[in-house]
């Protein structure tokens, strides 16, 4: 029986499984994919890697303002994809000689928690039965699909992961969200000159952060000719068509690719057992990330 078993190998399971087995506790990790979790396999990471490749070519395109002249620019999108998988890679293999101290056993496959009570806990993966004292959930979370009308089996919709990971940019581009993960997609598009339209919902893009900021980012958006519609309701899409509601009317706007990136949910993947507190779909844990089962904790997006 191992002391501690993790569900999840993103950066609130990895760094957990780390200092638990440096601290002398046999810990076992479950990861579905690859260590590094959404944050450093299609999130965080990758993005400001694309993003910092796309503020070089914007750059340099733009040098002349600052006296600099330079010519014949032009970027590799593919180049582009390689060193940002590079990045990845080495990181994620930087994760993993952290947890090789002995203490860390490191499963790839989807885990499901099997039962619990107060003395342990059972987890099944790849067909093997795993037991723990203590279990810390970190699944994370996915990616909200909203209940829009056409939006299934649309090959013309992208989700923030298949943005990622495509091999070539769009001719144009909507995206419906502007909040963190929409504007970073719309900053990168628009700076390898793209043609890009955000809908938003809320009176203005990033209705979380503060409001000063957010107007000065809205002024640089439309100065740069991103076109942003805010208090904007996205009604159903029709392939590459996206029709819409504002105090105008009913539009349609067509592009190349829809991106929808509309927020994120808890990942609750192999947890139909898991008998805790729950508030709006998320595991509801105290100050010290425990939940209301003494040798359940949970922490991260979930």
């Amino acid at each position: 029986m191992y002391s501690l078993a993790i569900m999840g190998g993103g950066p609130a399971g990895y760094t957990a499984a780390e200092l638990a087995s440096n601290a002398g506790m046999s810990t076992i990790l479950f990861e579905q994919n690859a260590l590094g979790g959404t944050c450093l396999n299609v999130g965080c990471i990758p993005t400001k890697t694309l993003l910092y490749s796309a503020k070089q070519y914007y750059n340099a395109k733009n040098a002349s303002r600052y006296g600099v002249e330079a010519t014949d620019i032009r970027f590799d999108y593919a180049k582009i994809q390689l060193r940002k998988q590079k990045v990845v890679r080495k990181l994620i293999a930087g994760i993993r000689a952290k947890l090789n101290n002995g203490n860390c056993t490191v499963v790839t496959g989807a885990a499901t928690l099997i039962e619990h009570n107060s003395e342990k806990v059972i987890i099944e993966c790849n067909g093997d039965t795993y037991e723990a004292e203590k279990l810390l959930v970190c699944t994370g979370s996915v990616n909200f699909v909203p209940p829009i009308p056409g939006i299934t089996d649309n090959d013309a919709i992208w989700n923030s992961t298949d943005a990622l990971n495509a091999k070539e940019l769009p001719k144009d581009i909507v995206i419906v969200g502007g909040g963190v993960i929409g504007m970073e997609f719309a900053t990168l598009y628009h700076e390898l000159g793209i043609p890009v339209t955000v809908i938003e919902a809320m009176p203005a893009i990033l209705p979380n952060l503060d409001a000063d900021c957010v107007e000065i980012l809205l002024n640089k958006y439309k100065k740069a000719g991103v076109n942003i519609l805010a208090s904007t309701k996205v009604l159903r899409f029709n392939g590459h068509e996206t029709v819409y509601l504002d105090e105008d009317g009913e539009h349609t706007v067509t592009a190349d690719r829809i991106l929808v990136c509309v927020g994120r949910r808890a990942n609750l993947q192999g947890l139909d057992a898991l008998k805790v507190e729950m508030n709006r779909g998320a595991i509801v844990v105290n100050d010290m990330m425990q939940t209301s089962e003494k040798n359940i904790y949970a922490a991260g997006d979930v």
